[in-house]
């Protein structure tokens, strides 16, 4: 490093003296290299005099970044509750629940754009993680793709998490887990199934088990419900005994990889499809 600090103070010195531009240290070994290689890379032709946010990614290749790779917003307990329970402290991804503050206009703090065109300065990868019977997330996630102000993915639940995730029977198996935890008796299973055949969200399907089951009524649709959902989800990656993976799976995947992902380049060749969600490259046309 004190070699690597004297022949750059004598490199500037000669730039300023000399009025040129001299190669960097580390582009004077053997071997050639496109002139270009370090912008491709970092975002930047020379590093040393290079934006922080080009240093960031340069840090971040050799694994020597520890801050924020992955910003992840929810909409609510429990898929914050599922993720948090998954993921925990893990370096490097922060789990951020939007609590219905989309809009900057409703003065519910910073505004949902706000946050992700934070996260393009700072080189942070957005996912969102939504409901699509929740217009109003929807609409925002769409515009800030449509708009190209967000690098990640966006993960839209039809209807809601659970019912995107788990087949009613397989809710129904998680619920009756929980009551057992919470001392039901073993005849109150068969007063399970009929009440939450009808259920069509997982307000209701969890509404209508705890009618159902007394000992289900310290349950709430929050952080309990959704580390109970992300244990069975990761027990069993597929739905319901097929192939098909569940989308949380998916999602959690996605995020892991993006903690080793190049963010330069892939913010320059890939945008989000505000219908998908998903990473195209940008000489195809969306969906």
């Amino acid at each position: 490093m004190y070699l690597q600090a004297m022949a750059e103070m004598l490199r500037r010195s000669a730039e300023e003296a000399f009025a040129v531009e001299l190669p960097e240290e580390d582009e004077l070994g053997f071997g050639m290299a496109p002139l270009d290689a370090k912008e491709q890379s970092y975002g930047a032709r020379r590093l040393l005099d290079a934006s922080r946010s080009a240093k960031g990614e340069f840090l971040r290749q050799y694994g020597l970044d520890y801050g924020i790779r992955v910003r992840w917003y929810v909409e609510g307990e429990t898929e914050l509750g599922a993720l948090e329970s998954f993921l925990g402290r893990s370096a490097g991804i922060e789990l951020v629940n939007l609590r219905g503050q989309v809009m900057a206009a409703r003065g519910k703090g910073v505004g949902f754009r706000d946050n992700l065109e934070s996260d393009l300065r700072s080189r942070i990868f957005s996912f969102v993680t939504l409901d699509s019977d929740r217009g109003d997330y929807r609409k925002a996630a769409e515009k800030a793709a449509k708009d190209d102000v967000i690098c990640g993915r966006i993960f839209k639940s039809d209807p809601d998490f659970e019912f995107a995730n788990f087949t009613r029977d397989e809710l129904t198996c998680i619920a009756w887990n929980l009551a057992l935890q919470n001392g039901a008796c073993s005849e109150e299973h068969a007063t399970l199934a009929n009440p939450v055949a009808e259920a069509s969200s997982g307000k209701e399907f969890l509404a209508a088990a705890k009618r159902a089951v007394p000992a289900l009524q310290q349950v709430t649709k929050g952080v309990c419900w959704g580390e109970a959902l992300m244990a069975f989800a990761w027990d069993m990656p597929s739905v319901d005994g097929t192939t098909k993976p569940r989308p949380i799976i998916e999602a959690v995947t996605s995020a892991l990889r993006a903690l080793q992902a190049d963010y330069h380049l892939t913010r320059k060749e890939y945008r989000i499809d505000p219908v998908t969600g998903q990473m195209v490259k940008r000489d195809l046309p969306l969906a």
